[in-house]
């Protein structure tokens, strides 16, 4: 029997046209598919290690921490309103699928989720501007731009519900 590749055909019993019954997660990928899915990956890992190292190396920590060297008021606003980000994301990521138990999309099943964490992640940036500007100066929106994106780019690794 000849073995199962790139010129064999397929069994009698399947007809050479008809693979539609065939499973989404079955199919083969090509090859530019796995390259992009990769390269995603990749880019993603690329601003999540940015991030961790401007963080570490750049004392974002110490100086939000530091009441001389930022204004104390503007970065707990700024982690409130991230933490409600979080909040709502851990709604839409985990709460739903996998405790409710809704196989519906986010964008449906919580129409305001998508607009009450794009207005708190709008409203953290600038407190973290404002909150970090005495300790960097000119320098504050391209770090906390780079911080953002690490933190956006880490939802490419939160593994999907398979929810359609």
């Amino acid at each position: 029997m000849p073995r199962r590749g790139a010129g064999a055909r397929p069994p009698a019993s399947v007809s050479s046209d008809d693979f539609s019954s065939e499973p989404e997660s079955l199919r083969r990928r090509s090859s530019r598919e796995v390259y992009a899915r990769l390269a995603g990956k990749a880019q993603a890992a690329a601003w999540v290690l940015a991030a961790g190292l401007a963080f570490g190396y750049g004392g974002v920590g110490a100086a939000a921490r530091d009441p001389a060297r930022s204004h104390a008021w503007a970065v707990g606003l700024g982690c409130a309103a991230a933490g409600a980000a979080a909040a709502v994301a851990g709604y839409c990521l985990l709460y739903l699928p996998f405790v409710a138990r809704v196989r519906l999309p986010y964008e449906t099943a919580a129409p305001w989720a998508v607009p009450a964490a794009t207005g708190a992640l709008v409203a953290a940036f600038f407190a973290f501007i404002v909150g970090l500007w005495p300790a960097y100066g000119l320098l504050t929106p391209p770090l906390v731009c780079v911080l953002a994106m690490g933190v956006l780019m880490s939802s490419h690794f939160i593994p999907s519900c398979g929810c359609e």
